[in-house]
Formats: structure tokens, C-alpha cells, sequence
């Protein structure tokens, strides 16, 4: 057998002995490149990290033993995908298991769908699929565009606003004080997804208080919500090269394109880090 096999049914016998100390970790595909030096020492490059499986994007999954929401939060909260496959992953507590209504707000429709102005809502879908939550629907305590947590472990409800984003306030109002986490002493914490102009495509930047800088979504909530405390939470769109009024609105109104979404779509993993970081 020549010393290029023998390397390889050393690798594959490891297979077990890896997956027993990694639980979380798949072990490396045969199919994966394998140097010269590597071969020597029957090393592979780090795997990557198990996520939660969705039936709505299979591609969310490389294992049929996916992590549970709560799983995957403490995985995450701990910076485990940058952990050398070397060494054991060790599950620690969540960060935070604070009761959080995170509510998203754009404009509703087929007309809006995928808009720019809408990003709160393409980013919050987008954390729906990557914390395994079920679809969007209709609730009759809460009101329509719900997500319900699939673990009472994780005591986070998603909400999308279903009215036009310059009166958002309203419809918040409404589902916060339905919530069983708003009353006084609950301890739970409203955090808003919206869009933010002026910042990088796909950022992600957290406020507690401060102006609504212009957002006429925000205002409408400061103005529904007087003395309620709640995070911001903005996905950059970043700026037309105009700043007159008619090419900022055209701009916002734009639909994105595929390049576009996916970014805003990526946003999801720096709010999924950001509200593991929230306090009450």
C-alpha cells in the first residue's frame, strides 16, 4: 500500500474516535484535499460547524443531527466556528435568555416585498430560517406575522409589522401590550429590525435610545410607545449619491437585486450575536 493510502485509511479510521470528542462537529469528508504534511500527521483542516436543519432551506444543514435552537446560540455566543477542530467544543450557557419581542417593520405587500425600505423584514425572515422558527402566520393573540419559539428555552417571539412603515407605531403598540412579557417586572425587552440609511449594506447597528435620526417608522413608535425603552436594531441600505428628497425616496422604494438581498439576508448572523448580547 502505498504511503498516500495508508494516510487515508488513517484518516477514515479516525473518523470515530473524532466524532466522539466532537459531537457537534462532522467529521472530515474523504472527499476534502488532504496536503502532503497533513497526510503525515493524519490531519485534516477544521470542519465546519453543524447548523440548525430547515425544511425551507435544506442548505441551511450539513447534518441530520442539527443543534437545537439553544444549542446553536451558545455555540455561536461563544465564537465555536473559530475553534480548531482540534479541541473539544464544549457547550456553555446562553449569554442571555431574556424574553425578547423582536418585531420587524417595512411596508406590507407584494409591491414592497424585497424593497430596500423593507430590509427589516428580509433580515428577520432571514434569522426565522437560521433559528429553525416556523413560517409567518396568524395569530389570534397577537395579531397577523407571527413566529412563535419552537423551544420554550428560547423565549424569543418574532413579529412582522403589517402596516405601512411611517405608521408602524400603532401595530407595535398593539402586540406589545398583548405580549405576556410587557408588563411591568416581566422582564422582557422590545428590540425593532429596521432599515438604516447612510450605513454600509447589510451592517448591523444596535441603539438603546437616542434620535429616530429621521426614520418616520421610528417616530411613529416613540409616539405610540411614550416612557417604553426599546433596542433598535438597523440593517444598513446604505445611500443613494443624491441627497434630494424625490432620489432618496425612489432609492429606498428600489427593489433589491440578488447581491443585494443575499447581504441583507446575511445580516441575520450580527443580529443573532447582538441580541444574545442584550440586557434587560
Amino acid at each position: 500500500m502505498s504511503k498516500d493510502h495508508q494516510g487515508l485509511e488513517k484518516v477514515r479510521a479516525s473518523k470515530f474516535q473524532y466524532q466522539e470528542h466532537h459531537p457537534l462537529v462532522p467529521p472530515p469528508s474523504d472527499s476534502e484535499p488532504v496536503s502532503r504534511r497533513q497526510r503525515r500527521k493524519g490531519k485534516r483542516s477544521p470542519s465546519p460547524l453543524l447548523i440548525p436543519q430547515s425544511s425551507e432551506n435544506p442548505n441551511l444543514s450539513n447534518s441530520a443531527h442539527p443543534l437545537s435552537p439553544v444549542q446553536y446560540l451558545q455555540v455561536l455566543t461563544h465564537d465555536a466556528l473559530s475553534i480548531p477542530s482540534s479541541l473539544p467544543l464544549t457547550i456553555m450557557p446562553p449569554t442571555s435568555s431574556i424574553p425578547l419581542l423582536i418585531a420587524s417593520i417595512g411596508n406590507p405587500g407584494p409591491a414592497y416585498a424585497d424593497t430596500l425600505h423593507s430590509a427589516g423584514h428580509t433580515a428577520l425572515d432571514a434569522l426565522r430560517v437560521l433559528l429553525n422558527y416556523p413560517s409567518f402566520s396568524k395569530s389570534r393573540a397577537l395579531g397577523s406575522l407571527v413566529s412563535l419559539p419552537p423551544s420554550p428555552d428560547l423565549p424569543w417571539t418574532l413579529y412582522q409589522s403589517p402596516t405601512l412603515m411611517n405608521v408602524s407605531g400603532p401595530a407595535i403598540s398593539s402586540v406589545w401590550r398583548a405580549w405576556p412579557y410587557s408588563g411591568v417586572g416581566a422582564g422582557g425587552v422590545l428590540v425593532i429590525v429596521h432599515d438604516e440609511l447612510e450605513k454600509g449594506l447589510g451592517s448591523v447597528n444596535v441603539k438603546r435610545s437616542g434620535s429616530p435620526r429621521g426614520h418616520n417608522g421610528l417616530k411613529s413608535i416613540i409616539k405610540s410607545l411614550p416612557g417604553v425603552d426599546f433596542v433598535r436594531v438597523g440593517v444598513g441600505i446604505g445611500r443613494p449619491e443624491s441627497r434630494e428628497p424625490g432620489v432618496v425616496s425612489n432609492y429606498v422604494l428600489s427593489k433589491m437585486n440578488g447581491r443585494e438581498r443575499k447581504v441583507v439576508e446575511d445580516s441575520a448572523w450580527g443580529i443573532l450575536k447582538a441580541l444574545q448580547e442584550i440586557r434587560g
